[in-house]
């Protein structure tokens, strides 16, 4: 009999992020795993059913505005100060893992299955990054960090299974697991050496086409304008709102300009195509990236490790995100691309920063770190990670 993995990646947001990185290690171990997934409805059309068996988890109502409770008390913004909500989240996963029964189980700030995979005695493996551990401090630019309402619950909760109260809840992103996963370089978060039983293994992008395919229109791209890819997330900067505005910036230069919007605005909310812009629901980060000269961004994780991969230069807006800020300092600080504020979206300073890193030293600066990240091997060894501690239990 083949262990078994199952993958719970964050149920209580709307990116995808956590999914594709599950996706990614899912990859790697479908040959000698039995998969599952324990997922929210919404991301259930992004996996393969037929290589993988799926969990519904109840998950809480996703906020079509955000506000600044998003930035100041993350978890409490997205629900988690709901008991009845997320009781019936351990609930979900207590029946998953009990009617699939995993040798491991892999959680992608999923701060309930620290505590349910503990009660059923499972082995936990999770997702680590430097900006949800307790000690973090965040860039000045950044909002500071706030005591989060949804601690006193969790802490309800744990002392009704008798185990160790937490000061913050972000103990329960990682540093309860049994395992943790880096997908980092350490030259960027240097911190979790001291963290253990944890291992970097450079990052997670995933190149799969489960969530979109190549479209025809972008084999014949014009070679002759740089192809800036945008794709940034609606939590500060409206696309569709500012959708006139952005073609009448752009349609004038030398940049041709590809956004995805993803996976939340529709079909038929698209804006239409002007003569240097494009706009798309979904597109393969992966395949794009690898014809573009610039990317602009958030400062994601996936996404933005992605472009590094490619040697791709970026303008990076993070807003007042804690762990975008980080990403984005890193970038800048490694000469692999220039951080915005976000007021300066619409203006002539956006085209001066394209301008500035669409150059070789910057494209040289970005393959170098993304380098890094492949050789210290990226989802192959995770999954090799996993491996090895499947085979020990």
């Amino acid at each position: 009999m083949m262990p078994r993995i199952m993958f719970v990646p964050m149920s209580w947001g709307r990116g995808l992020g956590p999914l594709t990185d599950c996706l990614a290690l899912a990859n790697e171990l479908q040959k000698d795993f039995d998969l599952a997934f324990l997922v929210k409805s919404d991301f259930s059309e992004f996996i393969d059913q037929r290589r993988c068996q799926i969990y519904p988890i109840t998950s809480s109502e996703t906020h079509k505005r955000i506000s600044q409770e998003f930035y100041t008390d993350f978890a409490s913004f997205q629900g988690l100060d709901n008991e009845d909500l997320v009781r019936q989240m351990m609930v979900d996963e207590q029946k998953a893992f009990v009617d699939f029964k995993p040798s491991v189980i892999f959680s992608w700030l999923q701060f309930t299955t620290a505590i349910t995979a503990k009660l059923l005695g499972i082995t936990t493996i999770a997702r680590a990054n430097w900006p949800d551990h307790v000690d973090f401090i965040p860039p000045p630019f950044s909002v500071p960090i706030q005591p989060s309402k949804v601690t006193p619950l969790f802490n309800k909760l744990l002392s009704e299974y008798r185990m160790k109260p937490i000061s913050s809840i972000w103990e329960l992103s990682y540093l309860r697991s049994d395992f943790k996963l880096a997908p980092t370089l350490p030259e960027f978060e240097p911190e979790l050496k001291k963290v253990p039983n944890l291992d970097y293994v450079g990052h997670l992008v995933y190149t799969g086409s489960d969530i979109s395919i190549e479209p025809d229109w972008f084999k014949d791209i014009d070679k002759s304008k740089s192809v800036v890819y945008m794709y940034l997330s609606d939590k500060q900067l409206d696309i569709l709102d500012n959708a006139e505005q952005i073609s009448e910036i752009f349609d004038n230069t030398e940049f041709q300009l590809i956004i995805s919007l993803g996976a939340h605005v529709s079909l038929t909310m698209l804006p239409p195509n002007t003569k240097n812009v494009r706009f798309e629901r979904l597109l393969p980060a992966d395949s794009i990236l690898s014809k573009s000269n610039v990317f602009i961004s958030t400062g994601t994780r996936g996404s933005t490790w992605n472009a590094l991969l490619h040697g791709v230069s970026m303008v990076l807006f993070p807003g007042i995100d804690m762990e975008m800020g980080f990403n984005a300092q890193n970038i800048e600080r490694f000469g692999a691309g220039v951080r915005l504020p976000d007021e300066t979206f619409l203006s002539d300073q956006l085209l001066s920063a394209l301008r500035k890193v669409n150059t070789p030293d910057y494209r040289k600066n970005s393959w170098a770190l993304g380098e890094k990240m492949r050789k210290i091997g990226g989802p192959r060894y995770a999954a090799d990670c996993i491996r090895r501690i499947a085979k020990a239990q």
